[in-house]
């Protein structure tokens, strides 16, 4: 019988020791190349410059972004995303369990290794970096108290399916069909924890840096739900249930 440990690394090891092979993604290099420049080029870079142009020559004297320009971007790069990641996301359904409830137990499970694995690695983050939270965490809370419905939204409905069909969609299955689960959850966990904390390499406060770990966790788990559901939609859902608690202890 295999050990916890080995089934936590290893989800696609089932009890008779066989592991789960994952088909060649249905994206082709195109639509993988298009994805990563949309986000990483497009929604990193030159879309907040976009913004801030149209929002200036709007107002001169603007010193932020307007929540309309905000929401028409927001909306534009998820659509986008949606429209490039249709074939994955088709698979994604095929592949569904037909139980709902295996589904739920999937998540459920994952939330709470999550929430007992985070929780410790927090206390030893805080200790280390005497920050009690992230640099990421604390705009979110600022937003929410300037722009409450947009964050929220942003949360609970953009975050889960953009980040999750770049950093699980295309990042993770696209790997897995090569490799074994445990580096590709890794590569894709690493991707993920940078997204959250690239903006300290700019500002120098590589302090914040160590909390690529937390959110390198928090990616990981979003791929052992994609790996035991075999579902894009089971790490979808998983972060957003995971976004919606996180926003509980901010309103």
């Amino acid at each position: 019988m295999m050990s916890l440990f080995t089934r936590f690394l290893y989800p696609n090891v089932s009890a008779n020791g066989q592991i789960t092979k994952w088909s060649k993604t249905p994206l082709s290099k195109t639509r993988i190349s298009l994805l990563l420049l949309h986000y990483f080029i497009g929604y990193t870079l030159i879309y907040p410059y976009i913004m801030a142009r149209i929002t200036l020559m709007l107002d001169p004297h603007a010193v932020t972004v307007g929540t309309p320009i905000q929401l028409i971007t927001y909306a534009y790069v998820l659509i986008v995303t949606i429209i490039l990641i249709w074939p994955l996301l088709k698979e994604s359904w095929a592949n569904m369990p037909k139980n709902p409830m295996q589904i739920f137990r999937i998540v459920t499970r994952n939330m709470i290794l999550l929430y007992v694995i985070y929780i410790g690695m927090s206390i030893l983050l805080t200790l280390v970096t005497q920050q009690s939270t992230s640099n990421n965490q604390t705009s979110i809370t600022q937003s929410m108290d300037e722009q409450r419905l947009l964050t929220v939204g942003v949360a609970l409905l953009f975050a889960p399916i953009v980040e999750e069909c770049i950093c699980r969609g295309v990042v993770f299955r696209t790997l897995r069909s090569r490799w074994g689960f445990l580096p590709c959850a890794l590569i894709s966990g690493l991707v993920f924890g940078l997204l959250h904390c690239y903006t300290s390499i700019f500002t120098g406060d590589f302090n914040d840096l160590w909390f690529i770990l937390i959110y390198g966790l928090v990616g990981f788990f979003m791929c052992r739900a994609y790996e035991q559901s075999e579902s894009i939609y089971g790490a979808i859902l998983l972060h957003f249930v995971y976004n919606s608690i996180a926003m509980l202890f901010v309103l």
